[in-house]
């Protein structure tokens, strides 16, 4: 048997091997990539943070050098074999509302896509979709945790009848009671911002057909490659094995590459039905807009102790801001 020889790494300096290929500019990211054929995809974005969507005119577009295809929400309603990935069921009575790839009727957030044109280049798609003309009828925002509670709180989506999505409650002995005999009860009320994770990288997504074998590869900045593959089988009704996901060097995630976005879904629906490989590159604006966020939150702490500072119990009520719609992770 041959000797084991123990490797200790605590107080030992460890070789780095993934700085060379970086740091010569040998990696290679999704922006990086390019396939045969390829086409450009850009998405026109709601302005507004709540709207109805009346109307979307795509002729102008349509008729520009080197636009393909444009599509809006309508168009493709048809085409969804489910809505896109959502939040793991923390309740019972969790209220998820289905999240498309474009609005089709209503936009819940400022960058909301309403539309996409498919171009020749990248800068051809860009021209194209500031010529798409989008009929909105603003409606009242809710932007603050306290006023989308409040009563009679505009609703984000109206159907489910509340701007709350779900309660989580744990408890750990009778705290009620702790902080009834407590000599010292002290009350602190947090409001935490929202953070923008703003990674080096922008997303990005290729989609790569092979019409002849029925399948897709998907390059995309993302972080979780498996369940992409799951959501785009869901999304797109397209069988798990002839999808295959493949994440290049990643330039930071912070959290927002762990989620399935509508970009990567209607990267591989536009493939397919063009027939052509479809490209896209977020811009910083959209990575601000569009791109998921730390929530913000309130915390309403209470802290119950002796007359000595013994801590007894501890009591906390925390809010948090999940957006218009529940990501996977929430």
């Amino acid at each position: 048997m041959a000797q084991q020889v123990a490797h200790r790494v605590i107080g030992t300096d460890v070789p780095r091997k993934e700085d060379p290929e970086l740091v010569t500019g040998r990696g290679r990211y999704t922006e990086d990539l390019t396939v045969p054929g390829m086409l450009w995809m850009k998405l026109v974005r709601s302005p507004f943070a709540h709207a109805r969507i009346n109307g979307v005119d795509l002729s102008k577009a349509k008729t520009m050098p080197g636009v393909v295809a444009a599509f809006s929400g309508a168009d493709l309603a048809g085409d969804w074999a489910g809505p896109l990935l959502m939040a793991w069921a923390v309740t019972e009575d969790i209220k998820n509302p289905p999240h498309w790839p474009l609005a089709q009727d209503k936009v819940r957030h400022q960058g909301d896509p309403v539309a996409v044109v498919v171009a020749e280049t990248r800068a051809a798609a860009e021209d194209a979709a500031e010529a798409v003309e989008v009929d909105y009828e603003q409606l009242p925002a809710v932007v603050d945790m306290d006023a989308a509670l409040a009563e009679g709180a505009t609703l984000v989506h109206d159907d489910l009848g509340t701007n709350k999505s779900y309660t989580w409650a744990l408890t750990n002995g009778d705290v009620d009671a702790v902080f009834a005999d407590a000599p010292v009860v002290v009350k602190e009320r947090y409001v935490i911002q929202r953070a923008i994770p703003n990674a080096i990288e922008p997303r990005a997504v290729l989609a790569d057909p092979n019409a002849a074998m029925g399948t897709y590869t998907l390059y995309s900045a993302t972080q979780i490659p498996h369940i992409v593959k799951v959501g785009l089988t869901l999304a797109l009704g397209i069988p798990e094995s002839s999808i295959r996901v493949v994440a290049p060097k990643v330039g930071g995630g912070f959290g927002a590459k762990l989620q399935l976005y509508g970009e990567e879904v209607l990267a591989v629906a536009l493939a397919k039905q063009l027939r052509r490989p479809v490209k896209w590159v977020e811009e910083r604006s959209e990575n601000y807009l569009a791109s998921h966020h730390g929530r913000d939150q309130i915390q309403e702490m209470e802290l119950a102790a002796d007359a000595d500072g013994k801590i007894l119990g501890y009591r906390a009520k925390i809010m948090a801001n999940m957006g218009a719609y529940l990501m996977i992770i929430t």
